[in-house]
């Protein structure tokens, strides 16, 4: 959760970010999130990933816990027009594709 402000600034971010749960498939909820209209795509990558740090000896299960972090990441819509209906059927939509029932707000 964002934290509280402390004065006349306005914050901006420009990605919001989800942990799934551990052993879900984030390929496929991306799928169902995309079926149902919602945009969400993998984030987070593990840097050491990248080709050009491969090059320097870097390979997969040397950070496993980066690894888990970032097969675990989900990013959500997320931009200033968003309304709260729309955040509503974000949450909703991504309970849905995880199983999971959504408490009802307000």
């Amino acid at each position: 959760m964002p934290i509280a402000g402390r004065g006349e600034e306005v914050r901006s971010w420009f990605v919001y970010v989800v942990a799934l749960p551990a052993g879900v498939d984030r390929d496929a909820t991306i799928a169902r999130l995309a079926e149902r209209g919602i945009a969400s795509k993998a984030y987070l990558p593990c840097i050491h990933l990248f080709p050009h740090l491969r090059e320097l000896g870097y390979r997969a299960g040397q950070f496993p816990v980066a690894e888990a972090a970032a097969a675990r990441s989900l990013a959500l819509p997320f931009h200033p027009a968003l309304s709260e209906a729309a955040v509503d059927r974000v949450v909703a939509e991504l309970a849905a594709a995880l199983g999971r029932p959504v408490a009802q707000t307000g």
